[in-house]
């Protein structure tokens, strides 16, 4: 599932854990965005790791800006991800959208990343929408046939999409960072956010939430685990948090709101 999905599964009772995004889960909370009616069958745990939403393209592209994607092949992502919704605003933001592509002679598939990557590989594709926290690992992997750029929009569109939009934040791409990083690129960021259904055990979840944020040493080798900490668990939820969950942050003396 994706973000989107996710919390509609807590919801439903399909499932008991979900990771989504902050936004996400404000728009849910009050019936905004893509849910059409309030979502409150679920409670945060903590913050994971930031989410860069880095629309990729190959270093050598004739792709400059975003209004040059009209008539191109893109992988969106899958439907119901909170990432592919993130690339859809970015669009708009931009007077674009699937279907002006689509209609302008252009293709969307909607693939996971690792499939988007691949896609990339093979040239079948022109841009392709990843999301992890940057370095992105997939980015780099994709490096190693040949050298990618984030592309980027004017800081003022990535302003204004954090107003339009609580959750996100606008961030910079550092140039560098990739092979065919040659500028900095502005675009937009969420936080991963997991969440349990409302009905688990304060207990249950309580050990859930120290598990994850008291992480063996060995498991921290992995980059996106380096970044995640319970000192930075609780910052910018926009939704209460499990009362187990809440519990283990109080340990640490940190005071969330709770239900």
């Amino acid at each position: 599932g994706g973000a989107i999905t996710n919390v509609r599964n807590i919801q439903s009772g399909k499932v008991q854990l979900g990771l989504t995004y902050a936004g996400v889960v404000g728009e849910a909370w009050n019936g905004k965005g893509s849910f059409k009616k309030p979502h409150r069958g679920f409670r945060a745990i903590g913050i994971f790791m930031d989410s860069v939403f880095s629309i990729t393209v190959p270093a050598k592209s004739s792709i400059k800006t975003f209004y040059d994607l009209k008539g191109k092949r893109t992988s969106a992502g899958k439907k119901g991800w909170g990432s592919t919704q993130a690339y859809a605003r970015i669009l708009g933001a931009h007077g674009l959208s699937f279907d002006k592509i689509r209609k302008s002679g252009g293709k969307v598939h909607h693939v996971g990343w690792s499939d988007a990557v691949l896609l990339m590989k093979d040239r079948q594709v022109d841009v392709i929408q990843l999301a992890q926290s940057t370095p992105n690992p997939l980015i780099m992997q994709l490096e190693v046939s040949f050298p990618v750029r984030v592309l980027g929009m004017k800081k003022a569109v990535a302003d204004k999409m954090a107003r339009d939009f609580p959750g996100y934040l606008a961030v910079k791409v550092p140039k560098g960072i990739y092979k065919g990083q040659t500028h900095d690129a502005w675009t937009i960021k969420d936080n991963s956010l997991l969440t349990a259904s409302s009905k688990l055990s304060d207990d249950l979840v309580y050990k859930i939430t120290k598990a994850i944020y008291e992480t063996p040493k060995p498991f921290q080798k992995l980059a996106w685990l380096k970044k995640m900490s319970w000192k930075t668990a609780t910052s910018g939820v926009p939704v209460p948090f499990h009362r187990g969950a809440a519990r283990y942050f109080k340990e640490k003396g940190i005071t969330v709101r709770s239900e």
